[in-house]
Formats: C-alpha cells, sequence, structure tokens
C-alpha cells in the first residue's frame, strides 16, 4: 500500500464512470470524467515512478476504450512504460517503477494460471482473486525487494488479502477527504471519520503480520543472497 497501483487507478476511475452511469449520463462523458477524476488523483497524490506508471497506463486504457478497440494489458503496459523511460529514463533505476511495472506484469501473466490452479479449492471466487493477485505480485516482486532490502517477506500475501476489502475505501473517500480539505468549513472530518476504522483495520494487520514469529527472511548480501 506504499505504492499507487493499478488498482488504486481503477478504483477511482472506475466510481467516477459507475457514478455517471447512475445519473444517466453517457458513455463518452463518463470516459471523460473518468479521466478528469485520474488528473485530480495524480495531481493530489503526486508525482512518483508508481504514481506515474498506474496513471499512464490508465490513460493507454481509457483511450482504448474510446476508440472501441480491445487493448491486451500487456500491451497498455509496455506503452506506458516506453512513453515513461522517453520522458524520463532515470526511472528505470528506481525502485518504485521497477516494482510497480514488475508486479504489473506478474499479475497479468500468472494470475490466469494461478486462478486455475487455486479453482479446484471451491473456495468463494472473490477470495480465489485475492489470493491469485497476490500471489503473482509477491512471487515477481520477490528477487527485487530482496535486492532493494536485503530481506524478504513471508506474510505478504495474506496480508495484502486480508487488507483488500479496505483499500477501496480508503482510496475513494480518502481522495473525496483531501479534496475537501481545499474547501473551507472544514468538512473533510466527515469522510475522515468515515475512513478512519478502514484505516486501523490496514495498520492492525500489518502491525499483526509484522510481529509474527517469522514475518521476514534475511536474504544476505549480494548475487548469492538474493538467489537463495
Amino acid at each position: 500500500l506504499s505504492a499507487v497501483s493499478g488498482s488504486n487507478v481503477s478504483i477511482v476511475t472506475t466510481s467516477v464512470m459507475v457514478l455517471l452511469a447512475l445519473l444517466t449520463i453517457g458513455p463518452r462523458l463518463q470516459l471523460a470524467g473518468a479521466a478528469t477524476a485520474l488528473v485530480v488523483f495524480v495531481t493530489l497524490v503526486g508525482t512518483e515512478p508508481s504514481v506515474l506508471r498506474a496513471a499512464v497506463t490508465g490513460m493507454v486504457g481509457l483511450l482504448a476504450v474510446i476508440n472501441s478497440r480491445r487493448m491486451e494489458p500487456i500491451h497498455g503496459l509496455s506503452l506506458a512504460m516506453i512513453g515513461l523511460l522517453l520522458w524520463d529514463s532515470d526511472l528505470a533505476v528506481h525502485y518504485g517503477f521497477i516494482l510497480s511495472v514488475t508486479a504489473t506484469a506478474g499479475i497479468v501473466m500468472l494470475f490466469p494460471l494461478l486462478y486455475r490452479a487455486l479453482a479446484p479449492t471451491g473456495w468463494p471466487d472473490i477470495l480465489l482473486r485475492a489470493l491469485a493477485v497476490a500471489i503473482a505480485a509477491d512471487m515477481v516482486t520477490m528477487p527485487i525487494i530482496a535486492v532493494m532490502a536485503g530481506r524478504v517477506s513471508v506474510v505478504a500475501v495474506i496480508a495484502n488479502v486480508l487488507v483488500a476489502p479496505a483499500v477501496v475505501p480508503v482510496t475513494v473517500v480518502g481522495l473525496i477527504a483531501v479534496i475537501m480539505t481545499l474547501l473551507p468549513g472544514g468538512l473533510e472530518i466527515i469522510p475522515l471519520t468515515m475512513v478512519e476504522p478502514f484505516t486501523w483495520w490496514i495498520h492492525q494487520v500489518g502491525k499483526t503480520c509484522q510481529n509474527l514469529p517469522v514475518s521476514t527472511i534475511t536474504t544476505g548480501d549480494g548475487l548469492p543472497g538474493t538467489l537463495w
């Protein structure tokens, strides 16, 4: 949750499109509203590498919808990477950008395989999807985290699954609260109070998982440690 991902962008843009659809507003205006919400989101959150990657990918997706064309997710990710690296080549060695791109690519490529592998368990579909996404992202980013931090988490998957339901209200209501802080009257206290139980849950999950007997494993220095 320390890096903005495509899921956060999807939550923001989809929420706007659903709201406009409920107001019987046409598809093109829905897409325009989603694009505007995306720009506002990036403006408020900041232009960190993970934010830029998620935002550009989201914009590519919206453009594909406008043109009524099917676009493979990996194509959208590739276009976003190429565009951002042409704009700032230093992103290629920024851990936030590398983790964001790698996690997205891992989810796109491994999610179908993991979902099919977990299907025979008979667990609820929403849990299967959350597990498949979390495992895919964790598998492909683990070597990078090992290089970056010298240790890897063994509780990341369960932590991500447990906090997933709280991410949507935190993203949407939290964004509304940030916007309301720019207005007079102090009304932002209302959405902040609404979102507090969800942020408390995310904090508790992180704290509890971190305090487990074996929450991380030290990988050691250099290439041998990372490979291990």
